[in-house]
């Protein structure tokens, strides 16, 4: 079982303002670009990335949420 973890407000606004692309190419992920979004394929499936938010495709579940 995971334990609650506070985040501060100031650390909730850093996570927002990530561009999560240029962090995992730093981390050396293989992204491919997807016209204005990237893509990112992950141990768990398809991950769509644009700026600081992300969509991970469920293949199970299609239809995804932002």
């Amino acid at each position: 079982m995971s334990s609650y973890i506070h985040f501060t407000e100031e650390e909730k606004e850093q996570a927002r303002n990530t561009d999560l692309a240029a962090l995992l190419k730093r981390r050396k992920e293989t992204l491919k670009r997807a016209g204005s979004e990237y893509e990112w394929q992950s141990d768990s499936g398809k991950v769509t990335i644009r700026g600081s938010l992300w969509l991970e495709e469920d293949m199970e579940d299609t239809e995804g949420r932002w």
